[in-house]
């Protein structure tokens, strides 16, 4: 009897050594998938199929403007290219300030289209820098400027006006900075006031759920050079 009382509490202690594993996996599990589930929630995008087919995410449409709804005056920019990053006749919207800001400059409508500040220099000016931004990323989309921060110093960026006019611009500077540090008096300031300049700007780092933002930006400084 002694013998088999001891195997009955053998098997007691590896059966609850058994269902203690199991719970510590259940819970294990559920934080995992409870995390998951939180994160999901307030990373998750709102994506949109069109009757059109056209996808949009956030309010942002994903491709390149279209030529039907893209006019562009003689004198200001129309294509921006980077070839060294694989940017290749980028359509360019015109934008303004983003409505309920004082300050902020707007963001593309489009995915693939880089957007142009109104009130900066346009290309040809002489002077001053002209202000460009595009999209770092959308969802699950790449965007315009994804790759914007493996520009190299000394790389080509290319704009095309309205008239067909073109001029040559030479990165002189590439900086990734933590959102908080940025000053940007300094950042939208020429590289050499005698030259005309442009300032490339795109999102980088990673995702702030609570603040439903990239947690740093990407700088490209460039001179004109033709």
């Amino acid at each position: 009897m002694l013998a088999i009382d001891k195997r009955k509490a053998k098997r007691r202690k590896i059966l609850l050594v058994i269902l203690l594993c199991l719970l510590t996996l259940g819970v294990i599990a559920g934080v995992f998938f409870g995390l998951k589930w939180y994160l999901d929630e307030f990373n998750q995008k709102n994506e949109v199929v069109n009757p059109d087919g056209t996808t949009v995410v956030d309010g942002i449409t994903i491709g390149e403007i279209p030529e039907s709804e893209w006019y562009v005056p003689a004198e200001n920019p129309k294509f921006l290219s980077i070839p060294s990053i694989g940017v290749n006749n980028a359509r360019v919207e015109n934008l303004g300030i983003k409505a309920g800001t004082a300050s902020q400059m707007d963001d593309p409508i489009y995915s693939m289209s880089v957007g142009w500040y109104r009130d900066s220099a346009r290309p040809g000016d002489g002077f001053g820098v002209g202000l460009y931004d595009g999209h770092f990323g959308v969802g699950a989309y790449k965007a315009v400027f994804t790759n914007l921060a493996r520009v190299a110093i000394g790389a080509e960026v290319i704009i095309e006006r309205g008239d067909g006019a073109k001029f040559t611009y030479s990165v002189v500077e590439n900086t990734t900075a933590p959102l908080a540090d940025i000053n940007i008096n300094a950042i939208v300031a020429s590289f050499d006031p005698n030259v005309e300049g442009i300032m490339l700007i795109t999102c980088a780092g990673t995702w702030d759920v609570a603040s439903q933002a990239y947690d740093q930006r990407t700088f490209v400084r460039a001179v004109l050079v033709i």
